[in-house]
């Protein structure tokens, strides 16, 4: 009697199992507010369809995109948008909030970095340890807390600047792209290395913008849960609202390959940059640093740091790429900031001018 009783029991919860799976599996497919919304049929009820920890997933996401337009279901409540014109509505205080278990990764003992704004800034940074004080805390660190914050204060941002130094080398080493090379080396010798002047260096910055442009340094989604209602219009004109707590996310590496506002968006093309008014899609559609109060907080650091470096660089050397980096050495990783994948990149230097066999270098950038 004891034994049907648990065979019963058993029988009864896997009935309910699977009338439920069975409710899910309709529900997110026939009746979900997302079920107009173009996709993959699995993702519609398989939450993690496209993994966080792949490593391309932001290369996925382009060829989703690329399929079904701008907008593309990508998980049970999860919408990807394309649409550069929607970045600064979605990444807004009012219409969005941060997933806490995206975020979680990078939470420290007392915040996380992904919670600063440029207002308390401030807060953060070298300011405990100038006034002796954390004012969002109203208290000093403790050891561990002052440990984070000096490893922030020493690490952060390094590894995404020498990914876009990284790339920008890459691309000028290109036979292909030789004559952008020589332009820029013409243009730095005109003028002095100092910040001020780099600064209104044209091509230049140029160069810069369209590494930045073609090679993200932040590559992956930034997920947000949406407070209020959103209208999108399909690529059929079937207009669809996006509910409150909708998941939502946007990527670089998708929405600045747009190719309305990119043409040829596959191409390295300082050139699309010269005399760009910042009102311009181009211009709308390039957040490297994201926008709003939360954007960056140390680009101003960073775009000094990639100018001098760049400007340093090819001032005085001339780069060509040397046959053990191959494309597929060079394909981005997404690790939410992006990695290559052979690891190194192998170019031939030169001092411009010299073009006998003593003066030839080989350099590995690990």
């Amino acid at each position: 009697m004891a034994n049907e009783l648990v065979i019963y029991t058993c029988l009864a919860l896997a009935t309910i199992a699977c009338v439920r799976l069975v409710y899910t599996y309709a529900y997110n497919v026939y009746l979900h507010p997302l079920r107009e919304v173009p996709g993959p049929f699995w993702a519609k009820v398989i939450t993690n369809y496209i993994s966080h920890g792949s490593g391309c997933r932001a290369q996925n996401l382009l060829r989703l995109h690329k399929a079904f337009g701008y907008y593309v279901r990508i998980g049970p409540n999860e919408v990807s948008i394309a649409d550069p014109d929607l970045y600064r509505t979605i990444y807004s205080q009012t219409t969005s909030i941060k997933p806490d278990t995206f975020y979680q990764a990078a939470k420290m003992n007392h915040e996380h970095i992904f919670s600063l704004s440029i207002e308390n800034a401030n807060n953060y940074l070298a300011g405990p340890f100038v006034y002796g004080k954390d004012n969002y805390l109203g208290r000093g660190l403790t050891n561990d807390e002052a440990l984070e914050e000096a490893m922030g204060l020493a690490f952060a941002g390094s590894g995404t600047t020498a990914t876009t130094i990284l790339y920008i080398i890459y691309q000028l080493s290109h036979s292909e792209n030789r004559g952008i090379q020589l332009k820029l080396r013409q243009e730095l010798q005109r003028a002095p290395l100092r910040l001020i002047e780099l600064r209104n260096l044209v091509y230049l910055n140029a160069i810069i913008n369209e590494g930045m442009r073609l090679h993200p340094a932040i590559v992956g989604s930034l997920p947000r849960t949406l407070l209020e209602s959103l209208e999108i219009t399909l690529g059929t004109g079937l207009r669809v609202i996006l509910p409150p707590g909708t998941t939502v996310c946007m990527q670089n590496y998708v929405h600045q390959q747009d190719a309305l506002a990119y043409p040829d968006p596959d191409e390295f093309r300082p050139e699309r940059w010269l005399e760009q008014p910042s009102s311009s899609k181009a211009s709308q559609a390039f957040t490297p640093f994201s926008t709003g109060s939360r954007n960056c907080i140390g680009q101003s650091l960073a775009k000094a740091e990639i100018l001098l470096a760049v400007g340093c660089i090819f001032r005085q050397l001339d780069f060509q790429l040397s046959g053990e980096t191959t494309p597929g050495d060079m394909e981005m990783l997404d690790l939410f900031a992006a990695d290559i994948s052979g690891k190194k990149l192998v170019v031939e230097v030169t001092k411009p001018g010299i073009e006998t066999a003593s003066g030839n270098a080989k350099v590995e950038f690990p």
